[in-house]
């Protein structure tokens, strides 16, 4: 038992009650915005961000919950729901006949590249508008102290989508 507890200040118990509003009240807006708008949940668009930042457009499907804080038997109905709409398709891996690879397909790219505009409209109207100057900027540098992103988040250079482009 811990008895020597250095609780909150004022300060501290307002920003943490803060954070976590934002946290419940933030991702429900973004999902229901993009599925109001699009037809498909924040849960998906992110499964299709991540092959599609992978080197090969494919992950393990292991590699890709932990990538998405997902449990893998929640991953596995998403994909399978993925799968069906041809977004996806899981490939048995070459190597050891027991890994399961799920891998972006060209109508999911091609999916991608027409939620993804409207996804990046949601988060700057619900977020990133909300920020003045380097406010965002300096949140995201804030942020970082805490969090180990370094799975999640692909280096992209300024102005430059996580979607790749299609040639016409």
């Amino acid at each position: 038992m811990i008895t020597n507890v250095s609780w909150l200040s004022a300060t501290e118990q307002l920003t943490w009650r803060r954070l976590l509003a934002l946290h419940m009240e933030l991702f429900p807006a973004i999902d229901r915005d993009l599925k109001d708008r699009t037809g498909m949940g924040l849960d998906d668009y992110s499964v299709l961000v991540m092959l599609s930042e992978s080197s090969d457009g494919r992950l393990r499907m292991s590699e890709l919950a932990d990538r998405l804080s997902m449990q893998p038997s929640r991953l596995t109905y998403r994909v399978g729901q993925l799968e069906h709409m041809g977004f996806v398709e899981r490939v048995r891996s070459n190597d050891d006949g027991r890994s399961v690879y799920a891998t972006l397909t060209a109508v999911g790219s091609d999916q991608l590249a027409s939620v993804a505009p409207v996804h990046v409209d949601g988060v700057r109207r619900l977020l990133v508008d909300h920020f003045e100057g380097d406010e965002f900027g300096r949140l995201g540098e804030l942020v970082g102290r805490v969090t180990d992103d370094s799975a999640r988040v692909a280096p992209i250079g300024p102005n430059q989508s996580p979607v790749p482009q299609k040639t016409v």
